[in-house]
């Protein structure tokens, strides 16, 4: 709470008035019925009384009685702030409050709530019931520093000068206000006016009558009453000679209990979110953090809830009216926002589709996308993602792998249907902001998928996802056979194997279908059929075809968008989310490039050509390279050596050829294949003239380094560097240069200059406050420094920046709400993983659920299965009736059907006639 200085008052001029006194011999009278009659009536029993005057006497009360005085004479210290009225007609009453006429409080400014201590021997239930008794009416009356006080006669310059004043007093008195009505004169001045205690006013009544049908569903709110008729008030009239407002009119009295201080930054006054905690909601959105986490977090950051103005409830109303003021402008706010950064930021590509005035789809992909796919485009792999907007349009990410094995973004969409031409108008968008077409295509077997790429990307390669498919062999092979140790292991190693030819892959196959007898399997058939679009044996002369077999890279994609990306944002407040998850992707690049300068990998053979790998290649490659150096001087032995036609042909023996052929494995959803060779020769070609060598294990077309049987052969010939040929780029360092990371090249909103200062002052305040965090003299003093540096800056911009909620979420966002919308929200798209629950489950899940349900014993053939209960058994008599009655009755239904049907043919042919017959008789 912050206490208002007295410099800082409306300067008044005060008439003679004598000074007011507070104590209890002048009380004033009970107000009339009608402002108490909402108060309960006093409870005859109760075990809280008030204090008598014998108890007083007892306990030697005096006039400068103290709380904890108070507390070891056992007298509720509540008691002590309770000023009563009381009427004439109770005369015991008065006669122990002018014995106790002169026990005060001692007065505390800093107290918001100091009430006169006068005793009454009416009982009352507690402090918070404040009751009506037969001689008078409880008030509280709050007990302030006398310049603090409004009293009749004050003058100021201004009508706002007069609700200043009194909103101070309000402040420390432990009530809040709120203006009433005025008059005015015929040239727009105000000439009266009334400021209230906001608690004024009578509540209304809701009468709802359940019995009648029309308000049986109706329900009333169980809400709270702030309004109690509180007549607590100041009048301000002006004084046409002298041009000035005076007080003519104060009431003090409040009939209702007072705020401790120890509340006041929950009251509404003070509950006013700075634009700081604004951004800073905003922000936490984009990271997934909700109202309540974000309030709690930021409350944890101020050292607690009493030094943050806003609670819970208000954080989330906020996020309520930025959605409100968003509504239905969202898509053309983001169209606008997007084209805006088209004409700021280089090389920017934002592509929109819109049907009937409505978006439909967008496509698009900034510098650093484009640069990415430059580099690192030869594979891609995309796949849908679902729950990221309120609309339920569809996410498609494309995504990639880079020179550190990580996943990286060549570009994004959002499409509201999953269909053929959605995904052709995607792809034709990818590829009008990219140019070249990828060697590879990963995706499932989506067909709308499928089409789509045959139909625009006819230069590339699709290839489906390994392990989709090998998911459904438990669905799609009876448990009679997949349960076989022999069938997993045999077909397992043969559909992951990448050294396999095509030909000896069939061969293994038809032998495995004969010997588990699967010939005329559906699904095995299809399965052989498509074998050249997901078996690694049909992709052994692809380039890089190991990088990616499955679609675990967009799955691990989808991933990490979801720790950003809310079901229920906004597109503006979704295109929000997507850029902090790529500054977080940037963000890895950058930690990942500076670790490769600021050390180095550890040499393992400490062979020249060790040092040339750990120089040209990335950190992550590095350590590749290193193992297969390693490997082959230790692992690998030169059997035979022979030249031909100029060409050295090598037989190098490879001792640990099990661990080499599962060592690269990609992250994700992969079944891994041991194999059970140990020792296998392989065969190097070197040609010594240009260079060029070749192994036939492939490593190099797999992976784009070289293998160890080269590295065995390369050290053999004492050559120290690998040749230039066989050092892909996609593997180098410094591909991507760091300044086209940064927030500027990417979005152009944000000046890099204000941002970077901001953040200084932001550490210099914070460091300033880490420095005087326990000298609090020298800590009060650097606050009223800020304070008067902020004076002076409020003075130098007389226009400060609005703070209308709309202005607000306007900058917040960095694009303005228009005035008229030419294309509208997209409507609830419905698509095969939009909605929790109503998602298509494949034949895998449904047999796991049920697999996976637990079996009970049947209470009428007891047969312990899942599959049925006592009333469903289909032994029971009872079921077997129950289904003869609903068969019966379908059966009847369709009789009536097939009957109504043919009179309505028969009353069709009827009418055809008569018309024929009318219009034969007319001719």
């Amino acid at each position: 709470m912050r206490n208002t200085p007295t410099s800082s008052l409306p300067q008044a001029t005060t008439t003679k008035i004598p000074p007011a006194t507070f104590t209890t011999t002048n009380l004033p009278p009970a107000p009339t019925s009608n402002t108490t009659s909402h108060l309960p009536p006093v409870t005859s029993s109760t075990s809280h009384l008030l204090p008598s005057t014998s108890t007083a006497r007892a306990c030697n009360i005096n006039e400068h009685m103290t709380t904890s005085t108070a507390r070891a004479c056992n007298i509720n210290e509540a008691d002590l702030f309770v000023v009563p009225v009381v009427g004439e007609e109770n005369l015991l009453i008065e006669a122990e409050i002018e014995e106790l006429d002169d026990v005060t409080m001692n007065e505390d400014v800093e107290a918001n709530v100091i009430l006169q201590p006068v005793k009454i021997n009416t009982p009352r239930p507690s402090l918070y019931l404040h009751n009506e008794t037969p001689g008078g009416t409880t008030y509280w009356e709050p007990n302030v520093d006398e310049p603090y006080l409004p009293l009749e006669g004050k003058r100021f310059d201004t009508i706002e000068e007069c609700v200043e004043f009194y909103s101070v007093y309000a402040e420390k008195g432990g009530f809040e206000v709120k203006k009433s009505a005025q008059k005015k004169t015929k040239s727009g001045m105000v000439k009266s006016k009334y400021v209230m205690c906001n608690r004024e006013g009578v509540p209304k009544e809701i009468n709802i009558n359940t019995l009648d049908p029309q308000n049986n569903d109706k329900q009333v709110r169980n809400t709270r009453y702030r309004i109690t008729g509180c007549m607590a008030r100041i009048k301000v009239d002006l004084d046409h000679v002298s041009g000035k407002y005076e007080i003519t009119k104060f009431v003090a009295k409040h009939n209702h209990q007072l705020l401790p201080k120890e509340y006041k930054h929950l009251t509404k006054k003070q509950r006013k979110m700075p634009q700081a905690e604004k951004m800073f909601v905003v922000r936490a959105s984009t990271m997934r953090l909700g109202a309540t986490k974000a309030h709690n977090l930021y409350s944890k950051m101020k050292g607690g809830t009493q030094y943050v103005l806003v609670t819970s409830d208000d954080v989330k109303n906020h996020i309520r009216d930025v959605n409100a003021f968003i509504g239905e402008s969202d898509a053309q706010m983001l169209i606008n926002k997007m084209e805006n950064r088209k004409k700021f930021v280089p090389n920017f590509t934002f592509h929109y589709l819109v049907e009937n005035s409505e978006l439909v789809a967008m496509f698009w992909a900034d510098e650093v996308a484009k640069c990415n796919y430059k580099e690192f485009g030869d594979i891609i792999s995309f796949d849908a993602t679902f729950r990221t907007n309120k609309y339920d349009m569809v996410f498609v990410p494309f995504t990639g792998i880079d020179n550190h094995l990580k996943c990286v973004n060549f570009g994004s969409g959002m499409l509201l249907r999953e269909d053929t031409e959605a995904y052709t108008w995607l792809l034709t968008s990818f590829m009008t902001a990219h140019e070249k077409q990828p060697t590879m295509v990963v995706t499932d077997q989506d067909r709308a998928m499928k089409r789509s790429i045959e139909a625009v990307l006819t230069e590339s390669t699709y290839r489906l996802c390994m392990w989709h498919i090998m998911q459904k062999v438990t669905a799609k092979i009876c448990p009679e056979i997949y349960d076989e140790i022999d069938f997993k292991e045999r077909f397992g190693k043969l559909v992951w194997n990448m050294f396999m030819e095509p030909l000896e892959f069939e061969g293994k196959w038809s032998k495995l279908v004969e010997d588990f007898g699967l010939q005329n399997h559906k699904w095995m058939t299809k399965m052989f059929d498509l074998r050249h679009m997901w078996l690694p044996a049909y992709f052994i002369h692809s380039p890089l075809f190991g990088l990616m077999r499955t679609t675990s890279r967009s799955e691990s994609e989808n991933a990490f968008f979801k720790n950003f990306i809310n079901h229920g944002s906004t597109l503006v407040n979704f295109m929000m989310c997507f850029e902090s998850a790529m500054d977080r992707q940037c963000y890895r690049q950058v930690v990942l490039d500076f670790r490769m300068f600021d050390s180095a990998p550890k040499l393992h053979t400490k062979l020249t050509i060790e040092i040339h790998a750990c120089k040209v290649y990335t950190r992550t490659i590095s350590l590749l390279v290193q193992k297969e150096i390693y490997e082959g001087v230790w692992a690998c032995q030169i059997q035979d050596f022979k030249k031909e036609e100029g060409r050295e042909i090598v037989k190098v023996r490879d001792i640990r050829a099990g661990a080499y052929r599962t060592l690269y494995t990609e992250e994700g959803k992969e079944t891994m294949i041991q194999e059970k060779d140990k020792e296998v020769d392989y065969k190097v070609v070197r040609n010594p003239e240009d260079g060029s060598v070749e192994c036939t294990c492939r490593h190099f077309l797999r992976y784009g380094f070289l293998c160890r049987h080269v590295f065995c052969v390369l050290k053999n010939c004492n050559i120290g560097v690998i040749p230039e040929r066989y050092i892909l780029r996609r593997w180098r360092r410094d591909l991507i240069p760091p300044a086209l990371r940064r927030n500027t090249n990417r979005y152009g909103e944000k000046d890099e200059a204000i941002e970077k200062l901001t953040n200084e002052a932001n550490y210099v305040v914070d460091e300033c406050l880490f420095l005087l965090r326990k000298d609090e003299e020298q800590l009060k003093q650097f606050v009223e420094k800020l304070e008067n540096i902020k004076k002076e800056i409020q003075v130098k911009l007389p226009n400060p920046p609005s703070q209308k909620t709309g202005d607000v979420i306007e900058d917040i966002y960095a694009i303005k709400k228009p005035n008229q919308n030419l294309v509208n929200n997209p409507q609830k798209a419905s698509n095969k993983g939009g909605r929790r629950g109503e998602r298509r489950k494949s034949g895998r899940e449904i047999a796991m659920k049920a697999k996976a349900k637990r079996a009970r014993k049947c209470g009428y053939c007891a047969e312990i299965t899942n599959k049925h209960t006592k009333t469903t058994c289909p032994l029971n008599p009872k079921y077997i009736a129950k289904l003869a009655r609903t068969e019966a009755a379908a059966e009847q239904e369709r009789r009536i059907a097939a009957s109504a049907t043919e009179q309505e043919d028969r009353n069709s042919d009827t009418a055809h006639i008569v018309d024929k017959e009318q219009s034969n008789t007319a001719s």
